[in-house]
Order: structure tokens, then C-alpha cells, then sequence
């Protein structure tokens, strides 16, 4: 068998990007958590992971099944937080920097 160092055009996929390197990364996460343990309540941040890599967080409370959740999402650059009530999605903002999203979930986070 020889190898010539071309692929078979049938198997030939094109340029691949991986998205997920453009996710949050764990340093939005904890930053994240740091910002939630300074604002009252009982707020609990999840980590959520898509079929792509993208990681997306969660924050609710622990006691009140009527709060909000708020869901920060996006990738780097492009970072969202909306807010889920009352089976309605709604977006607060989209953010350039986490700093910007925390600031704005703190902000919308009741007291």
C-alpha cells in the first residue's frame, strides 16, 4: 500500500471549527459563583454543558420555587443573560465581558 498524503474526496469533510473553544470558560463560572456568594439570599449556580462543548450557568434559589432563574450564556465576546419566569425566556442583556453580565445579574437578582 502506498500513501500519497492526500484523503479520499469521499471522507473529505472541509475545515472543521471547534466551537467550544470559544465557550465560557471555567474562570467566567467562578467568577460567577464568587460574585452570587456576596448578594443575599440562597442562590445556587449550575454548569451546564451542550452537545458542542458551550457551557452555559444557572442561577436560582434554593428556597423560593417562584424566584426567577437566570441563565448566562454565549461565548466568549458574546455573552447573554436572560431571565426564566413563568415558562417566558426573557433576555436581560447581551455582554462584550462576564464583568459585564455579573454586573447586570446582580443588578436583576431580587433582594
Amino acid at each position: 500500500m502506498m500513501h500519497t498524503g492526500q484523503t479520499n474526496q469521499n471522507w473529505e469533510q472541509g475545515p472543521v471549527t471547534i466551537r467550544a473553544l470559544r465557550s465560557l470558560p471555567q474562570q467566567a463560572f467562578a467568577a460567577v459563583r464568587d460574585a452570587i456568594y456576596t448578594v443575599p439570599g440562597d442562590w445556587t449556580l449550575e454548569q451546564h454543558a451542550d452537545y458542542d462543548g458551550y457551557l452555559s450557568f444557572l442561577v436560582s434559589s434554593e428556597s423560593d420555587s417562584h424566584a426567577p432563574i437566570y441563565v448566562i450564556s454565549g461565548r466568549l465576546g458574546r455573552i447573554e443573560l436572560a431571565q426564566f419566569q413563568d415558562d417566558e425566556l426573557r433576555t436581560l442583556g447581551q455582554f462584550a465581558d462576564i464583568e459585564a453580565a455579573i454586573a447586570a445579574l446582580i443588578a436583576a437578582l431580587p433582594a
